[in-house]
């Protein structure tokens, strides 16, 4: 995790009437992974002007800026994308996407065309299986395998 200035880890950092409207209770950490928010912020990394561009939660249009800035966390957790991240001692936490890692860029490779991420996601709930990022590349190579 990167952090930087004014990006704290206290309270004091971020007072009530300041804090950015995409902070969130870490209370609210119980959220289920959207794998289609995470190819969503994934293909907005990419689409920023240079490497110092900076993904804000409210630049994804269609889902809550508490929701994307749990993304980025689970996202930047995994390794697919290096990003800023805070998290106040009374819970609250931001998070700012920065660029997308080697492994970000692979698997956004993998589930970038509409079609195939909707046939990926199709096989993977025929085969009743849940989607992780195992699942997703699996999947993904043997479609390609059979495209071939």
């Amino acid at each position: 995790m990167l952090y930087s200035p004014p990006f704290t880890r206290t309270e004091a950092a971020w007072p009530a009437a300041a804090r950015p409207r995409s902070t969130i209770s870490t209370k609210e950490l119980t959220m289920p992974r959207d794998w289609d928010l995470v190819r969503a912020i994934l293909l907005a990394l990419e689409q920023l002007p240079d490497f110092k561009g900076q993904l804000r939660p409210e630049d994804i249009q269609g889902y809550n800026a508490a929701l994307v800035t749990y993304h980025i966390m689970l996202i930047e957790e995994a390794g697919l994308i290096e990003a800023i991240v805070s998290q106040t001692m009374g819970g609250e936490a931001f998070a700012l996407g920065r660029r997308m890692t080697w492994a970000g860029h692979e698997l956004l490779d993998a589930i970038r065309a509409p079609s195939m991420w909707n046939r990926i996601k199709r096989t993977a709930l025929d085969k009743g299986l849940d989607l992780t990022l195992d699942v997703i590349l699996a999947i993904a190579k043997k479609l390609a395998e059979l495209a071939l």
